[in-house]
């Protein structure tokens, strides 16, 4: 199934801001499972991947934070090249899709993931494939949206669009109250973290990641039944980019983030 948000040029720059915006939870939990559990061994090599790794933001973040080489995955060579063209020390990518139980890698010790499940359909499979790819002992961390709380009306309707239209792909946005029961559901994997942070988002922030998203969904779907008749699309599209670039920096629209830390058995 392809992304659909894409791998265009744009959505790659959308994947800057949104790299930007939530790297301080992530760097939160990243902490909080450190402090609780250890992190990983301090001597050794450690197979840490960064599943869905896009242009390679994630990818980065975790090789500074954890101190250690990370491998992103992901299933676009346009997002791939990206990442390669940025990268530091300490990285590397290969072509792959994560859904695939033939990992082109060793077994992990960490697998780190976020914004990525809300995409994939049948999460138990995709679960079980992961903690094939697992060392004993090791780590899988996830970060997805247990729910987007605003009043702003353009956010409101494409929040709902962007809900209706993974659900047609038989996905879903709100995926964070699912996670740590459908890992529980097919055995070898312990639930040690199970939280929902909020994180608050700038209005601005909101709106260009929204717009720069609006022309590549509205694409995917053709059929106004699933999204909106073509004027209300173009109108929407206009709210979002003069929220973008509106004078004042106001906030209000907040993530609440599902992190769950699971421990293979």
């Amino acid at each position: 199934m392809t992304y659909l948000f894409g791998d265009t040029e744009l959505a790659a720059r959308r994947l800057r801001v949104l790299a930007r915006v939530f790297e301080p939870p992530t760097l939160d939990f990243l902490g909080a499972w450190n402090s609780l559990f250890g992190g990983l061994e301090p001597q050794g090599p450690a197979t840490v991947i960064d599943l869905g790794c896009g242009p390679g933001h994630t990818t980065r973040l975790l090789a500074t934070a954890l101190d250690r080489h990370v491998i992103g995955l992901d299933a676009s060579d346009a997002f791939l090249y990206e990442a390669r063209r940025l990268q530091p020390t300490r990285v590397s990518f290969q072509l792959h899709d994560v859904t695939d139980v033939a990992f082109p890698t060793p077994p992990a010790h960490l697998m780190y993931s976020r914004f990525l499940l809300t995409h994939l359909a049948h999460l138990g499979a995709v679960f079980a494939s992961w903690r094939a790819n697992l060392r004993p002992g090791g780590w899988i961390l996830l970060e997805e949206p247990e729910w987007i709380a605003t009043e702003v009306e353009p956010f409101r309707v494409y929040l709902d669009l962007i809900a209706r239209s993974l659900n047609v792909r038989g996905t879903e946005l709100y995926i964070g109250p699912r996670l740590a029961v459908e890992a529980a559901a097919i055995g070898g994997l312990t639930v040690l973290i199970d939280r929902v942070v909020e994180h608050d988002v700038s209005d601005r922030d909101a709106a260009t990641m929204f717009a720069w998203n609006l022309p590549t969904v509205r694409a995917a779907h053709q059929d106004a039944t699933v999204l909106a008749p073509a004027d209300e699309i173009d109108a929407l599209q206009q709210a979002l980019d003069d929220l973008a670039y509106m004078p004042v920096a106001t906030s209000r629209i907040r993530w609440g983030l599902r992190q769950v830390a699971l421990r293979m058995e």
